[in-house]
């Protein structure tokens, strides 16, 4: 087993983009990767969408795992307004 030590950064940024569409998407993973290749953007970016978001505010909100209730089977699809007035209430990008 080996270990490999590094310099600590000199400072790390948060960064939050979000993109209007799924398609939108596409282009900012080629961006990311560009950065990445040339080590401008040294740490992985974490990619999310409305649904990953809505699913962890559940777990830690009681009334939104209370509206998820009743979906929560595979046999059940969860309505596209409920996701609308989940993220609404979230505050969460469209």
């Amino acid at each position: 087993m080996g270990i490999q030590f590094s310099p600590a950064p000199e400072a790390y940024a948060r960064t939050l983009v979000e993109v209007p569409e799924e398609p939108d998407l596409s282009p900012l993973v080629g961006a990311m990767t560009d950065l990445m290749r040339r080590c401008i953007v040294t740490n992985p970016p974490h990619l999310f969408d409305r649904m990953t978001l809505i699913i962890g505010a559940a777990g830690m909100d009681p009334e939104i795992a209370k509206m998820f209730r009743q979906y929560g089977s595979f046999a059940y699809h969860i309505p596209h307004e409920l996701i609308d007035k989940i993220s609404t209430t979230l505050g969460l990008p469209a």
